[in-house]
C-alpha cells in the first residue's frame, strides 16, 4: 500500500539498491518520490535510470518538471530544449506549453 510511505520508500530502496535495478523500479521510486515532495530524491533517480539505460521523452519531461519545482529554471529550459531537438514524438500540447515555457 503506498499510503505507508515508510515502508513503500523501504521497498523502494530494496528494489534500487543493486548495481543495476530494474528500469521500472527506478521510475516508479522517481514517481513516488516526486508526489511525497522529495524534489532532490526524484531527480537523482531520473539521473541514474538515464546513466543506467540512456534517457526517455518521459525521463526528460520528468527531470524539467523537477528542475522546474526546484526553482532551477535555467536547466529546465535546457532540460525543455532538449526534448524539443530529441526528435522524440510527443504530443501537441506539450509541445505548445515547452515553446511558452521557453520564450518567458
Amino acid at each position: 500500500n503506498m499510503e505507508q510511505t515508510i515502508e513503500a520508500r523501504d521497498y523502494f530502496e530494496r528494489a534500487v539498491s543493486g548495481s543495476s535495478p530494474s528500469r521500472q523500479s527506478l521510475a516508479s521510486y522517481a514517481s513516488f518520490s516526486e508526489q511525497n515532495d522529495s524534489l532532490e530524491m526524484a531527480l537523482a533517480l531520473l539521473l541514474r535510470y538515464e546513466e543506467l539505460y540512456s534517457g526517455s521523452v518521459e525521463t526528460m519531461i520528468s527531470k524539467a518538471r523537477m528542475y522546474d519545482k526546484l526553482g532551477n529554471t535555467a536547466q529546465a529550459d535546457q532540460e525543455y530544449q532538449a526534448i524539443l531537438l530529441s526528435g522524440y514524438k510527443i504530443p501537441g500540447d506539450l509541445e505548445k506549453f515547452i515553446k511558452n515555457r521557453i520564450q518567458k
